[in-house]
């Protein structure tokens, strides 16, 4: 059996067998790949949590991880990565504006008639006075 020192192709390809995806991500730029995709990750589903609440319906986001990899003759693997999320757009309601003859957007309809407004004066109010909660109200 070969020793973790050997670096014979086969005997790694034979024994050694697939390394699991978190160790290569842990290993790559010092943990920086594991550390870069964990924070993206986590920031797009603290997003899309608290919005599908509020829409009161499913949000999608999207993570995407791209790995390039370059092998050597002599053995090294140049590795590039790029993680980004993709938020889902936010969910707007259309607003209804109307055209003015000089061909400006204005929230008053053009066709409808100004209703004259007056002031209507207050009366002062009858001040009431209530002694203990569920007796009867005594009037001032």
């Amino acid at each position: 059996m070969a020793s973790d020192d050997d670096d014979s192709a086969e005997t790694e390809t034979n024994e050694e067998g697939a390394r699991s995806f978190a160790r290569f991500a842990a290993a790559v730029n010092r943990g920086e790949l594991e550390a870069v995709a964990s924070y993206e990750l986590h920031d797009l589903l603290a997003y899309i949590g608290p919005e599908a609440k509020s829409r009161r319906a499913k949000v999608k986001g999207k993570f995407t991880l791209e790995i390039s990899l370059t092998a050597d003759e002599d053995g090294t693997v140049s590795i590039w990565y790029d993680v980004r999320t993709k938020r889902p757009p936010l969910k707007t309601m259309p607003t209804m504006l109307y055209l003015t003859t000089g061909n400006n957007l204005t929230e008053k309809d053009p066709r409808q008639q100004e209703l004259p407004l007056a002031s209507v004066p207050s009366r002062p109010r009858e001040v009431r006075k209530v002694e203990k909660p569920g007796l009867a109200v005594k009037k001032e």
